[in-house]
């Protein structure tokens, strides 16, 4: 635990894969649970400078990653979904656009404050 209290209540909802075949015999692929409400620290967007890549195909597309800080990031998951003031993003394992990524860190000086940190995504 850091050494401030969280204060952003947010919706965390965990995912459960299914091992029941669906109705025709396929695997499904799973379930998130009822939401749970959550207090963390802060959210903010990965990268600054970082454009979002636009194709043909879908040239409305937009990913958003964001990073939130939290007191413990062990109950987060990779699928779960955490809702922030009312929008959904999804945990993810490494962003897809990050600042970090060619060797710059997203970490600070001020790390012992908070307990862990958990990195959402969402497309639209």
């Amino acid at each position: 635990m850091g050494l401030l209290d969280p204060q952003v209540p947010v919706e965390h909802r965990t995912f459960v894969l299914n091992t029941v075949p669906g109705r025709h015999g396929s695997a499904t692929e799973g379930t998130l649970s009822d939401p749970v409400t959550r207090k963390i620290f802060q959210v903010y967007p990965v990268g600054w400078l970082k454009g979002d890549p636009i194709n043909v195909e879908d040239p409305d597309r937009t990913v958003t990653d964001l990073v939130m800080d939290v007191p413990d990031s062990t109950v987060y998951h990779k699928r779960d979904t955490v809702t922030i003031h009312g929008t959904s993003f999804v945990v993810q394992g490494l962003p897809e656009f990050d600042d970090w990524g060619n060797g710059l860190s997203y970490r600070t000086e001020y790390d012992h404050l908070f307990g862990g940190t958990v990195l959402l995504k969402r497309v639209t």
